[in-house]
């Protein structure tokens, strides 16, 4: 059995993260106090190993 898994960081809030990683949505005409990286795992229930294909997505995302 697979299960997905995700939680999210934030990380320091400069131009480098920024360009790279973005800002989180918030409402019209604000902007989010901290950058955050989303990160998802697609885990193999029993051995809680990471299974390659959640690398490969972001290899392919860039990430």
């Amino acid at each position: 059995m697979q299960l997905v898994d995700g939680t999210v960081f934030d990380v320091p809030d400069t131009q480098e993260n920024a360009r790279v990683f973005g800002y989180p949505g918030t409402r019209p005409g604000t902007r989010a106090a901290f950058l955050e990286v989303r990160l998802v795992l697609l885990i193999e229930a029993g051995t809680h190993l990471i299974r390659p294909l959640a690398k490969k997505f972001c290899d392919i995302m860039g990430g």
